[in-house]
């Protein structure tokens, strides 16, 4: 059972460092996600990558995704997420703003 524990604590401890997941792949993951969730917004929306700001993390990494959303001189909406790209290869996180 000890044998199991230590085994388990560096399997978790290999998991959070991820040294097979390079950020070009996260970010290549992360800009089509964008990608896609662009294509299902509605007019006037827009996703933008901050791309100096792409960050390793325990398990993967976590890059800023801004919407912006102008459907007529007297609305706007804006913000941003941190999008989040786990070591098996999912992001999570991309904004998807919804127009009330």
């Amino acid at each position: 059972m000890k044998a199991f524990g230590y085994l388990l604590l560096i399997g978790i401890f290999i998991g959070a460092w991820c040294p097979w997941f390079e950020a070009t792949e996260a970010k290549q993951l992360i800009y089509n996600k964008v990608r896609e969730s662009q294509s299902t917004l509605q007019n006037g929306c827009v996703l933008t990558i901050d791309q100096n700001s792409l960050v390793k993390m325990p398990f993967g990494y976590k890059q800023t995704v801004a919407y912006n959303c102008t459907l007529n001189t007297d609305f706007l909406t804006e913000g941003e997420n941190a999008a989040f790209v786990f070591f098996f290869k999912e992001v999570i996180n991309v904004p998807h703003p919804i127009i009330k």
